[in-house]
């Protein structure tokens, strides 16, 4: 009588390994086939485990083969070297900056974490961030002049926090320091500190 392979188990193999035994054979009652003892007793042999030591990872070798990763130091991430697993630095943190040097307007982004006007020529209107809301998303503006005063209007969701200004004017070839966060509930720029470079 054949013996299938999804209800055998160890007791139904000879102890010879090199025999042959009698299969049926998947999805039909009525055919059988003979598979030798050594190919079925790897099924049931399972795979070696290469891991010796806490944290160890398996990936596979070049072959395929069940290999050994062994855990990375306090800090790093399991990421992709030359196609294959490996620990490694994190990556730095990307900053994404807006920067001009002069316009009549800036429009900062949400995906902006900065926004820098570096040399403005002319009077300078911050309008209302565009993009997809994000509650509490924090900015930082930057503006400094080409060395002459220069007018700064705010637009309708720019508001200061109690005792903090908006500027309306530059310092003449001096850095501005604005910090806003985004208030969902107000649509609103709540302005939390403005600093004038030293």
């Amino acid at each position: 009588m054949a013996i299938k392979i999804s209800e055998m188990t160890l007791a139904d193999l000879p102890l010879v390994g090199d025999e042959e035994i009698e299969v049926a054979v998947p999805g039909d009652p009525y055919l059988t086939r003979k598979v030798a003892i050594a190919d079925i007793l790897d099924m049931f042999s399972g795979m070696d485990n290469p891991m010796t030591a806490l944290g160890d990872l398996i990936a596979g070798a070049a072959d395929g083969a069940p290999a050994r990763l062994p855990v990375g130091s306090n800090g790093q991430v399991l990421s992709v070297v030359a196609g294959a697993p490996a620990w490694s630095a994190p990556p730095a943190a990307a900053i994404n900056v807006q920067s001009v040097a002069s316009a009549a307007s800036v429009t900062p982004t949400f995906s902006n974490d900065a926004v820098e006007v570096t040399a403005q020529a002319a009077a300078l209107t911050i309008n209302n961030p565009t993009g997809t809301a994000i509650n509490r998303h924090g900015l930082v503006l930057y503006i400094r002049d080409n060395g002459t005063t220069r007018a700064l209007t705010w637009d309708s969701q720019w508001r200061a926090a109690s005792g903090v200004t908006l500027p309306t004017a530059t310092t003449p070839n001096k850095w501005h320091f604005i910090v806003a966060s985004f208030c969902n509930a107000d649509t609103a720029w709540d302005v939390h500190s403005v600093g004038v470079q030293a």
